[in-house]
């Protein structure tokens, strides 16, 4: 299976499974207003590579 980790929280989530808060981001004004928003933040790209 080949997905992202935002698409994994996604689908634990609806599980009910408790995953941490996050939120998709595609700039640098947009990191700014998600961390306005949960708080203190980690910032991740997130490709598919297939390995850890």
């Amino acid at each position: 299976m080949r997905i992202f980790e935002y698409m994994g929280k996604e689908l634990l989530n609806r599980f009910g499974l408790s995953v941490p808060k996050g939120k998709v981001v595609s700039c640098a004004d947009e990191a700014a207003l998600a961390a306005a928003e949960i708080g203190p933040v980690v910032i991740k790209a997130q490709i598919l590579s297939g390995k850890r």
